[in-house]
């Protein structure tokens, strides 16, 4: 193309002096050819969030991001996968993970009970292959989690003297499963532009093998490996293991490359979300706010734990005292908000309530919170903010995962405005006089 010009129905020039250049309709670029011997690809394995949905994990930030929460009973799964992007087709291709039994298990596909807990991923139905159980571990298990622990994933997926069973009924008759392989037969491997993986279906325990229940932050862990003869060609005993370094939470993963994962067991999670009745306002007005709370778990005993809600005010807003429905909160200050963004911009014109909830049964109804704002003559024009955390010892997950926020826009009219707010609401009797403060503006 050499110019671009449309010219009107009238004859009239629709670009003139401003025509399309065509100094940019050419581009240098380097281009590799990548011949029939040419040997490239990657291998990955990743949380995700269950078996018939390859995305992350619902409550995880992203792709190993590390803040993953799964509460116990919750079903979860991992995909892991091995792209040929070469020339050459690899050969002998053995995909193995192996997960941590104390806390996590291997769980059956959906109408494949006894047989599989796996399902083949893209084009692995195009091979000849097999999925295969084993039980207990070469060495210590789960390795060090801010450790290189490639060579310990290849020995508990190499070694001559594990068991492999063909069903996982026959390895659960010896004990939990503990890892499991994809096998391409007849030494295959996939060819050029194609992947092969499977997708592993699990469960987050709530108690450990020995009945002893897992405390809050248990890192659900679990590392992969592979072996090819041509993929891996170069590296000792054609395979290749998992060196991520995952660390603890809250710290987010780093180091080394994509093979393992992690996720944490949170005992039951705190969620909340809270409706404004006006989203326009102006000083005078009186909003209607509720709050609703959740307190829930996968687990099929019930948890239990205490949960409180704070609410944060900007500076303008007011709880009006005698419209809670559940009573009227107590009064905090800065100190009493996590630490985060908005406890350090917090200052002492903002309004802290609090509602302390008591000791709380996991997928039990809890009532909604209503109460009223008033917008004060001191507000200012402009978006004006609330903002709703909820939270419970069992929760361990990120405090924006625990947060509601809505908003308003003050509207100030141009008109005197005189308001008068008491600073002393709670007095008893011979108590010092009331405060209250006039506003004209």
């Amino acid at each position: 193309m050499t110019s671009f010009d449309p010219v009107s129905i009238s004859g009239q020039s629709n670009f003139g002096a401003e025509a399309e250049s065509i100094n940019d309709n050419a581009v240098d670029a380097n281009l590799y050819y990548c011949g029939p011997e040419c040997v490239g690809g990657n291998f990955y394995k990743w949380y995700i969030n269950d078996v018939d949905h390859v995305v992350p994990i619902d409550t995880a930030s992203g792709w190993y991001s590390g803040d993953g929460i799964l509460t116990p009973g919750r079903k979860f799964g991992a995909r892991m996968q091995l792209s040929n992007s070469g020339g050459k087709a690899f050969a002998d291709s053995i995909l193995c993970d192996v997960i941590d039994t104390n806390t996590q298990d291997m769980i059956d596909i959906v109408g494949q009970e006894g047989q599989h807990a796996a399902k083949p991923y893209w084009n692995t139905a195009s091979y000849n292959y097999v999925f295969e159980y084993a039980t207990g571990y070469v060495g210590t298990w789960p390795p060090p989690i801010d450790n290189d622990n490639s060579a310990a994933v290849i020995a508990e997926c190499s070694d001559p003297n594990i068991t492999w069973h063909s069903t996982t009924a026959a390895a659960r008759a010896v004990g939990p499963i503990s890892k499991i392989r994809l096998r391409l037969l007849n030494g295959e491997g996939p060819i050029g532009g194609h992947t092969v993986g499977m997708l592993i279906n699990l469960q987050a325990r709530g108690n450990d093998q020995n009945g002893q229940m897992l405390p809050n932050g248990t890192n659900i862990v679990n590392y992969s490996a592979t072996y090819d003869t041509i993929y891996n060609k170069n590296r000792t005993n054609n395979w290749y293991g998992a060196y991520r370094k995952l660390h603890s939470y809250p710290t987010l993963p780093e180091g080394g490359n994509y093979k393992a994962d992690r996720a944490v067991l949170t005992r039951a999670i705190v969620r909340t979300r809270e409706e404004l009745s006006l989203s326009v306002v102006e000083p005078g007005d009186v909003v209607a706010a509720t709050i609703q709370s959740s307190f829930t778990s996968n687990a099929s005993a019930g948890e239990t734990n205490t949960v409180k809600v704070i609410e944060f005010l900007d500076a303008g807003l007011k709880y009006v005292i005698g419209s809670g429905n559940i009573g009227d909160p107590s009064f905090g200050s800065c100190a009493d908000l996590e630490a985060g963004s908005l406890k350090d911009s917090c200052t002492a014109d903002d309004q802290i309530l609090i509602w302390d909830l008591g000791m709380r049964t996991a997928n039990a109804p809890i009532d909604d919170i209503t109460f009223e704002i008033s917008v004060g003559a001191t507000a200012e024009s402009g978006i004006i903010h609330t903002y709703t955390f909820i939270s419970s010892p069992s929760d361990g997950s990120l405090l924006s995962t625990r947060t509601a926020n809505r908003n308003m826009t003050v509207v100030v009219p141009s008109a005197l405005l005189i308001s008068k707010e008491v600073n002393t609401p709670f007095r008893t009797i011979n108590q010092s006089p009331i405060e209250f403060t006039t506003f004209i503006r």
